[in-house]
Parts: C-alpha cells; sequence; structure tokens
C-alpha cells in the first residue's frame, strides 16, 4: 500500500474511529457499568500493545508501511491506560478528553510528519535544533602569537550594531548628560 493511501486511511478510518471512541465515552452514563468495564479493559488491552510494539521497536505498521508514530507509542498506552483507570472509577467525562486529546496528538503528529516527508522529498530537511560548526582547536603556536599580539579588533570580531568605545566609558542612562 502506498503512503498516499496510508495517510488517507488514516484521516479517514483510524481518526474517525477514535474521535467515535472519544465522543462514545462522553455520552455513556454512569449506570452502564458493563459497558465502561469492557471498555476500560479494551482500553488496558489496547495500552498493553503500545507498550509491548515500543518494547519490540517494531518499525512496520499494519499496512506494511513505516512506523512513524513510534516515537508516539509510550504517550498513547498512557494515555489509553489512565481512559481505563478513569473509566473504572467512573470519571467518564476526563478520559473522554484524555481520548480527545490521544485524537489530537495522533493528528499533529500526523501533519508534522507529511510536512516533514514533504519537505524531505523536495530535497528540503527540516530539523529542530540548530547544526553550529564544529571549529577545529588552535595549536598551541597559535594561541601563543594571538597572546602577545595587541588586542586590535579584526573583522571578524566587530559587529556593527554595537557601539565601539570600552564598556567603561558607555553612559549609564541618557538621563545622566541632563542633570550636570
Amino acid at each position: 500500500m502506498g503512503d498516499t493511501i496510508r495517510r488517507i486511511t488514516f484521516f479517514l478510518v483510524c481518526v474517525p474511529v477514535r474521535i467515535f471512541i472519544s465522543v462514545g465515552v462522553s455520552l455513556l452514563d454512569r449506570t452502564h457499568q458493563v459497558i465502561r468495564y469492557v471498555l476500560a479493559s479494551l482500553f488496558l488491552v489496547i495500552s498493553i500493545g503500545f507498550c509491548y510494539t515500543y518494547s519490540r521497536n517494531k518499525r512496520k505498521g499494519a499496512f506494511g508501511g513505516e512506523v512513524w508514530w513510534h516515537a508516539n507509542r509510550p504517550f498513547h498506552a498512557a494515555i489509553y491506560a489512565t481512559s481505563a483507570g478513569l473509566l473504572f472509577a467512573s470519571e467518564l467525562h476526563i478520559a473522554a478528553t484524555l481520548l480527545a486529546c490521544d485524537v489530537a496528538l495522533g493528528v499533529g503528529s500526523a501533519i508534522t510528519q507529511y510536512k516533514q516527508y514533504k519537505n524531505k522529498k523536495k530535497g528540503r530537511e527540516i530539523t529542530f535544533t540548530k547544526k553550529l560548526p564544529v571549529q577545529p582547536p588552535q595549536s598551541q603556536k597559535s594561541q601563543t602569537n594571538r597572546q602577545d599580539a595587541p588586542d586590535v579588533p579584526t573583522p571578524a570580531k566587530t559587529n556593527p550594531h554595537r557601539p565601539s568605545w570600552p564598556p567603561e566609558q558607555v553612559p549609564q542612562s541618557s538621563f545622566a548628560y541632563a542633570s550636570e
């Protein structure tokens, strides 16, 4: 199955099913004790499944594609386990809110992953950390020569937005001259 079909399946099948589960839990009544316990047990099984697949480092999805949501599995597991506990404790609205947050997490992750995939395909890779240039260490000889040389600003050291006077001569405020 291609990437486009998997993406469409995610948004047209997985997301609506998860929304249906969240809305269904919010519409439950505390008197439906059997349904709550069945759903709570199902959520525990889902949570254990997320933990198992995360611990086994399973990177193939149900449709044979690469699993891009692998890093989110612990969050999904925690949300489903907490929702199960809340269903056992009859806190239905909090459980429904958590499940809605799970849907938002999944949709947000899918959109982010799609943007990264699209940019990578165009040759632009997006990273969330700034890569700093690595400078080689200076030799002992160049360090001693720099110490003996007078401290003259080089073009690499000068900043056009910084005043050229030494910091000792910087006025404290612009009102200091007005009061004299």
